[in-house]
Protein backbone atom coordinates (compact mmCIF):
# COMPACT_ATOMS: atom_id res chain seq x y z
CA UNK A 1 0.00 0.00 0.00
CA UNK A 2 1.22 3.48 -0.89
CA UNK A 3 1.60 6.42 1.46
CA UNK A 4 0.50 8.79 -1.32
CA UNK A 5 -3.01 10.25 -1.39
CA UNK A 6 -5.56 8.82 -3.86
CA UNK A 7 -4.83 9.90 -7.43
CA UNK A 8 -1.26 10.95 -6.66
CA UNK A 9 0.18 8.40 -9.10
CA UNK A 10 -1.39 10.41 -11.95
CA UNK A 11 -0.51 13.92 -10.74
CA UNK A 12 1.70 15.50 -13.45
CA UNK A 13 3.15 17.98 -10.94
CA UNK A 14 4.50 15.26 -8.65
CA UNK A 15 8.29 14.91 -8.89
CA UNK A 16 8.04 11.15 -9.41
CA UNK A 17 5.92 11.75 -12.52
CA UNK A 18 8.25 14.28 -14.12
CA UNK A 19 9.83 13.22 -17.38
CA UNK A 20 13.49 13.50 -18.12
CA UNK A 21 13.17 15.23 -21.49
CA UNK A 22 14.77 18.18 -23.20
CA UNK A 23 11.81 20.47 -22.57
CA UNK A 24 10.47 20.41 -26.12
CA UNK A 25 6.73 20.93 -26.39
CA UNK A 26 4.77 18.63 -28.70
CA UNK A 27 2.97 21.67 -30.13
CA UNK A 28 5.46 24.55 -30.02
CA UNK A 29 8.51 22.52 -31.02
CA UNK A 30 6.90 20.15 -33.54
CA UNK A 31 9.50 20.85 -36.26
CA UNK A 32 12.43 20.36 -33.89
CA UNK A 33 10.99 17.04 -32.71
CA UNK A 34 10.48 16.03 -36.34
CA UNK A 35 14.15 16.80 -37.09
CA UNK A 36 15.26 14.69 -34.12
CA UNK A 37 13.11 11.82 -35.38
CA UNK A 38 14.59 12.14 -38.89
CA UNK A 39 18.12 11.99 -37.47
CA UNK A 40 17.28 8.91 -35.37
CA UNK A 41 15.58 7.26 -38.36
CA UNK A 42 18.68 7.91 -40.51
CA UNK A 43 20.91 6.41 -37.83
CA UNK A 44 18.65 3.35 -37.65
CA UNK A 45 18.69 2.96 -41.45
CA UNK A 46 22.49 3.17 -41.50
CA UNK A 47 22.71 0.60 -38.70
CA UNK A 48 20.35 -1.78 -40.51
CA UNK A 49 22.17 -1.33 -43.84
CA UNK A 50 25.47 -2.40 -42.28
CA UNK A 51 24.14 -5.91 -41.80
CA UNK A 52 22.82 -6.38 -45.32
CA UNK A 53 24.20 -8.99 -47.66
CA UNK A 54 24.68 -8.53 -51.41
CA UNK A 55 21.40 -8.34 -53.26
CA UNK A 56 19.31 -7.28 -50.29
CA UNK A 57 17.35 -4.07 -50.60
CA UNK A 58 18.76 -1.26 -48.50
CA UNK A 59 16.78 0.70 -45.95
CA UNK A 60 15.96 4.40 -46.14
CA UNK A 61 15.17 6.67 -43.22
CA UNK A 62 11.54 6.75 -44.37
CA UNK A 63 11.31 3.09 -43.33
CA UNK A 64 11.89 4.06 -39.69
CA UNK A 65 10.60 7.63 -39.50
CA UNK A 66 7.07 6.88 -38.30
CA UNK A 67 8.15 4.78 -35.33
CA UNK A 68 10.97 7.19 -34.41
CA UNK A 69 8.62 10.16 -34.62
CA UNK A 70 5.99 8.45 -32.49
CA UNK A 71 8.63 7.55 -29.88
CA UNK A 72 9.79 11.17 -29.77
CA UNK A 73 6.25 12.51 -29.43
CA UNK A 74 5.41 9.96 -26.72
CA UNK A 75 8.44 10.98 -24.66
CA UNK A 76 7.39 14.64 -24.53
CA UNK A 77 4.44 16.63 -23.26
CA UNK A 78 2.89 20.07 -23.65
CA UNK A 79 4.49 23.20 -22.30
CA UNK A 80 2.60 25.02 -19.59
CA UNK A 81 1.04 27.55 -22.00
CA UNK A 82 -0.16 24.88 -24.45
CA UNK A 83 -1.60 22.89 -21.57
CA UNK A 84 -3.51 25.92 -20.33
CA UNK A 85 -4.72 26.77 -23.85
CA UNK A 86 -5.83 23.22 -24.59
CA UNK A 87 -7.62 22.71 -21.27
CA UNK A 88 -9.20 26.14 -20.76
CA UNK A 89 -12.67 24.73 -21.42
CA UNK A 90 -12.25 22.37 -18.48
CA UNK A 91 -12.33 25.13 -15.90
CA UNK A 92 -13.93 28.12 -17.68
CA UNK A 93 -17.37 27.07 -16.43
CA UNK A 94 -16.08 27.02 -12.86
CA UNK A 95 -15.06 30.68 -12.93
Amino acid sequence: MSNYPPGAEHDPNAPYNQREDDGLCVHCDYKAIEEIAIAKARDKAIEMNMGLKDGQESFDYHDFFDICFQDEMDSRSECRQCYLDNHADDWEDDI
